[in-house]
This record gives structure tokens, sequence and C-alpha cells, in this order.
């Protein structure tokens, strides 16, 4: 299996897992609304890795990368914005929301963390 499919299976299997435990958390602390912000939240981080990674395959090549780079950032922070605030809005737990960001945040650490001890043996 080509490296880069290997490892955005890796990502996305482990961000799935580590928010399967944190809504399951969730939800015996503060309710379904709580275990669904988890889910929002680990949402949005998946579709901001998609964007990176789209965004990376259309910068190889590029003389203005600067530039492209810089709208795919913002847009990316807008995308971040606007699902947060209509979790928000539609009253479910802004921290929640972040635990399941964070979920995605600490799969990627995950997979450096096994990726270096890989390559060390």
């Amino acid at each position: 299996m080509d490296h880069l499919k290997k490892m955005n299976r890796f990502i996305r299997r482990t961000t799935v897992g580590l928010s399967a435990g944190g809504s399951l958390l969730a939800l015996w602390i503060s309710g379904w609304q709580a275990c669904l912000g988890v889910w929002i939240g680990a949402g949005t981080g998946l579709i901001g890795y998609q964007m990176i990674i789209s965004m990376v395959g259309t910068l190889s090549g590029q003389e203005d990368g600067r530039t492209k780079g810089a709208a795919g950032y913002a847009a990316r922070y807008v995308v971040y914005a606007l699902i947060f605030g209509l979790g928000s809005y539609l009253h479910f737990p802004v921290l929640s929301m972040l635990v399941g960001f964070l979920c995605h945040k600490a799969s990627l650490f995950i997979y450096t963390y096994t990726e270096r001890n890989n390559s060390d043996e």
C-alpha cells in the first residue's frame, strides 16, 4: 500500500477510535449532546485534514505556492469557525467539540510517534 494512503488510513481510523472513546465518556458524563459534539469536532478535524491533503496536492509544481497556501489556510479556519459556530448555535457544548477536534490532533501525534519508533528499528 502506498505510504500516504497507509498514513491517511491510520490517521482516520485512529481518529474514529479515539472519538468513540471520547464520545462514550461524554455520553456518560454529560449526555447525548456532548456525545454528538465530540463527533462534530472529530469530523471537523477530518475535514480540515482532507483540505490540507487537497491543498498540498494542488501546490506541487506551482510557482505561487505561498499565496495559494495562505488562501487554503484561511479557508480551512473559516470552515472550522463555521462548523463550531453552527454547533454552538445548535447548543452542542463547545468543549465537547474541542475534545473531538483534539482526538484528531492526538491521532496525528500517535502516527508521528509510531513512525518515529518504527524508523529507529
